[in-house]
């Protein structure tokens, strides 16, 4: 025998499988455009689908803290009785304008998500991000009343 540094690759059931695996590989991916198509849209569907979720639960968190803030202001500034004993709640106008301003933000913001959840469209879902930033921008105020008005008060 003589010594070559070039050893022949020769020809095995092994080889030949190997080579058989790799051709049907080949194969299947030239023709797996479709699976690829599938796979994209799924992908798309998931993270819309997570995206509409997240918006979803972060609006109801949101309700839940608003709700909160509104029945802490939603009381009268004072409960006065007159002399046959009947009672009579009063205001001040900083706080019902308050009430009013949180209670429209509260009801609108419910609204969208009621909608965004029962239709479940795009446009749905936009508007619902509208509210969630309006909700979100008119809570920096304050919602105890306040001392604004003092003084100025209405009846209920």
């Amino acid at each position: 025998m003589e010594n070559s540094s070039e050893e022949e690759i020769t020809e095995t059931p092994v080889v030949e499988a190997i080579g058989r695996i790799h051709s049907t590989a080949k194969a299947e991916i030239s023709a797996s455009a479709g699976k690829i198509q599938e796979a994209i849209v799924n992908k798309m569907v998931d993270l819309e689908t997570t995206r509409r979720i997240d918006m979803a639960y972060t609006a109801v968190k949101r309700v839940e803290d608003l709700q909160k803030q509104f029945d802490s202001i939603n009381r009268p500034d004072n409960t006065l009785w007159d002399a046959s004993g009947a009672e009579m709640k009063t205001f001040t106008k900083a706080r019902r304008d308050q009430i009013a301003k949180d209670g429209k933000v509260l009801n609108e913001l419910k609204s969208a998500l009621e909608k965004a959840l029962t239709e479940n469209s795009l446009d749905s879902y936009e508007k619902l991000k509208q509210k969630l930033g309006a909700a979100t921008a008119s809570s920096g105020g304050d919602k105890s009343g306040g001392d604004k008005g003092k003084g100025e008060s209405t009846s209920s």
